[in-house]
């Protein structure tokens, strides 16, 4: 599930304090750090407490196809 947010870096500095980054691999790329990935979104990826991938997507770099 992808969330589009205005403030990326406040939403991931949320996410590090609640110690939910994802741990995976994107593209060869860290999940749970921002970066801008090869499709043009700036993003980063969470793991929920039921262990499903969550997306934050910074609003302007949402990839639409």
């Amino acid at each position: 599930m992808y969330f589009t947010v205005t403030d990326l870096d406040a939403v991931f500095e949320r996410a590090e304090a609640l110690d939910c980054l994802s741990t995976e691999l994107v593209h060869d790329a860290p999940a749970g750090a921002i970066a801008v990935r090869p499709w043009g979104e700036r993003s980063f990826y969470i793991q929920d407490p039921w262990d499903n991938p969550l997306c934050f997507v910074e609003d302007g770099t949402v990839y639409p196809g």
